[in-house]
């Protein structure tokens, strides 16, 4: 009888729970590839042992953090490039994926390069295929060699672009 009053309770709070720390470390490898970003203000020292929801939400916002950081390097065209030739030989999930990390990689690049991208006077954001789609491209970033060889593929550099049309 005590197992019909606590597993009610019980069931509902184990599964977000497993679901929560799915997400936690899920996001660790975009978390860990943004930290090259500067923080805009200082972080707040969460302890481990935190309840995990505080620590996931200081995760997420760190990630949102950085991405704003890096959106006037983010190119979008080169996200399109990179689905549409990653769509070509993977599903469209695991191409969502390696097309975001692929175009977060770049941005990366170009962060550490201080070459920011020429947004035609539009203020530079990141989308929603990108912001929407956190956890498919932290768990793409686990597998650099995919990423690259993508990038391998795509011109993403402008004067990389030049030289290959001027061909």
């Amino acid at each position: 009888m005590a197992a019909g009053f606590i597993l009610p309770v019980a069931g509902p709070f184990l599964q977000t729970r497993l679901r929560d720390q799915t997400l936690h470390w899920s996001l660790l490898p975009l978390s860990r590839a943004i930290e090259s970003v500067a923080p805009s203000s200082a972080r707040a020292k969460v302890s481990r042992f935190a309840p995990l929801d505080l620590r996931l939400m200081q995760r997420q916002q760190h990630i949102v953090d950085g991405l704003l950081r890096l959106a006037p390097y983010y190119d979008d065209a080169l996200h399109r490039q990179a689905y549409e030739t990653a769509v070509a030989e993977r599903d469209t999930g695991t191409a969502r994926a390696l097309a975001g990390a692929a175009a977060l990689r770049a941005a990366l690049d170009a962060y550490a390069r201080h070459q920011p991208r020429d947004h035609d006077g539009r203020p530079p954001h990141i989308g929603p295929d990108i912001t929407d789609h956190l956890a498919p491209i932290s768990r793409a970033m686990i597998r650099p060699c995919r990423v690259d060889a993508l990038l391998r593929v795509l011109p993403h550099d402008p004067a990389q672009k030049a030289r290959t049309d001027a061909s």
